[in-house]
């Protein structure tokens, strides 16, 4: 019996930019600055990977997003189907049903929202509607605070609802 080998045995190269360095089913987490609490999130998954170039967490079963005012009051409530978060620019961006939702209520729906961390601003660049009880705005292109306070739409049309009987 004779027995050869051609060369050495070949391993498979890893991409460390693609490998997820950390994974967690059911995470809720809290975020402080200066000892304030800033905003908590929570979502069925999330998978970091932070060798890449821009190092991110992926939320591939969706995410919902308290933030919190000054005094530790819900301020803002953000839900989507899926969202990434890119850790260096301090960036989100959500996809798939998202829903705002202000402190006083106001709704804000749409398919596509970023949340700049940096500037704390929430924007939009596809269509976008907005409930305020009983006025529905919609438009297309959408800056915001992050609580949704003061909005506004690039392109938008609506419908308000003005009492006009004198008294």
């Amino acid at each position: 019996m004779l027995f050869s080998c051609s060369g050495a045995p070949k391993t498979k190269e890893v991409n460390m930019e693609t490998m997820i360095t950390q994974q967690s089913d059911t995470l809720s987490m809290v975020f402080t600055k200066n000892g304030v609490k800033e905003y908590r999130f929570t979502t069925p998954l999330m998978e970091r990977y932070e060798f890449a170039r821009d190092p991110y967490m992926e939320f591939r079963r969706g995410i919902n997003i308290v933030t919190f005012d000054s005094l530790g009051g819900d301020a803002s409530r953000l839900r989507a189907d899926y969202a990434i978060f890119y850790e260096k620019r301090e960036l989100w961006e959500t996809r798939g049903n998202v829903v705002g939702t202000g402190a006083d209520g106001r709704q804000l729906y749409t398919h596509q929202l970023f949340w700049d961390q940096k500037t704390d601003k929430v924007y939009s660049n596809v269509d976008c509607k907005i409930v305020d009880g009983q006025d529905v705005f919609v438009g297309e292109g959408f800056e915001s605070d992050s609580e949704f306070k003061d909005w506004v739409f690039r392109e938008s049309e609506g419908r308000m609802w003005v009492d006009a009987s004198q008294e």
